[in-house]
């Protein structure tokens, strides 16, 4: 049986992931940065159903859902995460995707499911 589920044409589009990066600045702040956007195809919608509500309450306005088309290996990140490496890119929780912008992320990866294709579920920066 085949796990890889159907994406509709007419709803796949190209969005943007930007790898996330932390540095410090000389005060020792943390400073979170975006690398440019990769384009990538997939299907989004905005997050609904009881299960996605009762997980996040009063923040589900703000939660959208991601599909992305593509065949992935996932590893072990040396940080303890995981990564998600598809033909050209990696996705990891906390990355940014250009969701309705072209070049600054709008939405943050907080949630990684393995299935094929892979599914992340994002929040509104």
């Amino acid at each position: 049986m085949s796990t890889n589920r159907r994406m509709r044409r007419s709803r796949v589009e190209t969005f943007g992931i930007c790898s996330r990066t932390v540095t410090k600045t000389n005060e020792g702040a943390s400073v979170e940065t975006y690398g440019a956007p990769v384009p990538v195809k997939g299907e989004s919608w905005p997050a609904s159903g009881r299960i996605q509500a009762a997980q996040y309450g009063v923040r589900l306005p703000y939660i959208r859902n991601l599909k992305i088309r593509g065949e992935y290996t996932a590893a072990k990140a040396a940080d303890g995460g995981m990564v998600y490496t598809f033909d050209g890119f990696d996705v990891r929780e906390l990355d940014g995707v250009c969701i309705f912008t072209q070049d600054a992320p709008d939405f943050r990866i907080i949630a990684i499911r393995p299935q094929r294709p892979l599914y992340l579920e994002l929040e509104r920066l």
